[in-house]
């Protein structure tokens, strides 16, 4: 597909043509956001200017993409498209979903006030118990992540009790057991991961499977749990090759590693220590930091404990994050706003334990 978009004359996609590059979009939307949103840039310049039910759903699959890819330009280039006037009878019932994207493309900057008002003003768009879930899932993740623990637990369990969607309740399990987590409940937090896991593993939802099961495994580790991990170890591992997403892999082969040392009383081997080196700077600085330094400790390997102090030492001491580059995405005609500058964020505030979903 990207071979022929790159030698396609510009010449509009027909329908079907129209309706394959939406199919690629979903499916690498999961796998390879990156991928999915090179689609959607050599796509753009054969998109019919003329608005459809049908091109509104290519373009929501790219603003997805754009936010899961942390890419400004797509984002930015589609909520200008979106904008116009000639697009709005076709945004109607679909504006929770640009403004929620939006807001989550926000948290990824770490921007969580500008995401927490972006949230707030979605939700005087729900028109039921689904869409009020979504947001809420989304507002406690941004609640977690600036202390705000009993306003997100409660949005979580308001929002459970009124949806009867599995797969949100799903979402919202693995948030609340990321809460449970992070006030080392950690009996709770299984039991949040272990239900939300067994759902989107019956579902085939591989890259949440994964990462709910990444999180159950590392509960289980914190709790000297090795039982419950022989139990589960093999199924995430099932799911994490089916999301086909690297720092997935990554992440358990570390938490592998720390069972075949811990419980096998097996020595690390050298081709291990290097897969573990080799991932550590993608794991630096991400909400799963905290949970290395515990399995560093675990494995006590003066290779692996130096390489990781080492990797620490290196990453750029910047105690605040400025986004040179990018601006706030603001949302006018659907929402109120007054400032659209990027906060300076102490990202020393903003690591969690666990992957939200």
């Amino acid at each position: 597909m990207l071979t022929s978009l790159l030698f396609s004359a510009a010449v509009v996609f027909t329908p079907a043509e129209l309706f394959k590059t939406l199919n690629q979009l979903k499916e690498l939307n999961d796998k390879n956001p990156a991928q999915a949103a090179l689609v959607f840039h050599l796509a753009q310049e054969r998109l019919p200017t003329e608005p459809s039910k049908g091109l509104l759903q290519v373009y929501l699959a790219g603003l997805e993409s754009g936010v899961r890819a942390r890419d400004h330009k797509a984002v930015t280039e589609i909520i200008e498209q979106l904008n116009q006037e000639k697009w709005q009878a076709y945004l109607q019932g679909e504006h929770i979903h640009v403004i929620g994207s939006v807001a989550v493309y926000h948290r990824h900057l770490h921007d969580y006030e500008y995401a927490e008002q972006l949230n707030e003003c979605a939700l005087n768009y729900v028109a039921d118990e689904k869409q009020y879930a979504r947001i809420a899932n989304n507002l406690a993740v941004v609640y977690r992540f600036t202390g705000q623990h009993k306003k997100a637990t409660g949005i979580l369990n308001e929002a459970m009790m009124l949806s009867d969607d599995r797969e949100i309740i799903a979402n919202i399990k693995n948030n609340l057991g990321n809460l449970y987590f992070d006030s080392s409940s950690y009996r709770n937090a299984q039991l949040m991961y272990i239900r939300a896991f067994l759902f989107h593993s019956e579902a085939e939802q591989f890259g949440h499977a994964a990462g709910t099961g990444l999180n159950l495994l590392n509960t289980q580790i914190h709790l000297r749990d090795w039982g419950g991990f022989m139990r589960f170890k093999s199924s995430v591992a099932a799911q994490i090759t089916a999301s086909e997403q690297m720092v997935f892999n990554d992440f358990y082969q570390w938490q592998l590693a720390v069972f075949d040392t811990v419980v096998e009383t097996r020595d690390l081997q050298s081709e291990v220590q290097t897969k573990l080196i080799a991932s550590m700077p993608a794991l630096i600085g991400s909400e799963l930091t905290p949970s290395v330094d515990l399995y560093v400790q675990l494995l006590d390997n003066t290779v692996i404990t130096a390489a990781w102090s080492k990797a620490k030492a290196n990453r750029p001491k910047q105690a605040l994050l400025t986004q040179t580059n990018s601006r706030r995405i603001v949302l006018k005609r659907w929402c109120a706003q007054e400032h659209n500058q990027l906060p300076q964020v102490d990202l020393s505030k903003t690591v969690r334990h666990g992957i939200s979903q």
